[in-house]
């Protein structure tokens, strides 16, 4: 048998998990999940689980862009540079109508 060298490290992570990487609800990662959005998404066993290297990198990857996007723009860059459509719309919902100024 082969040699341990200490406890097997857990490759894949649930929503939970990935929620508090990101900073959001369980539910938007579910949703972000289904819309292809966070990357390494996959049911086992009837729950949805994640790479968590790879949502990690994709995290980094959008850090990147953000921080590439804002320095090209100057103060705070197009929103649409760095976020998926989807963000970009959920944000849009979140936010509501623009307002038309008097």
């Amino acid at each position: 048998m082969p040699e341990r060298n200490g406890p097997l490290k857990r490759e894949r992570i649930n929503v939970r998990d990935v929620a508090a990487i990101l900073g959001i609800e369980p539910r938007t990662v579910q949703r972000l999940a289904k819309d292809g959005e966070i990357p390494s998404a996959a049911k086992i066993g009837g729950r949805l689980t994640f790479n968590g290297e790879r949502v990690r990198a994709w995290v980094r990857e959008r850090e990147e862009q953000w921080q590439h996007s804002t320095s090209e723009a100057g103060s705070g860059g197009d929103a649409s540079n760095w976020m998926g459509e989807s963000d970009v719309e959920a944000l849009k919902q979140l936010i509501g109508p623009k307002r038309k100024s008097a």
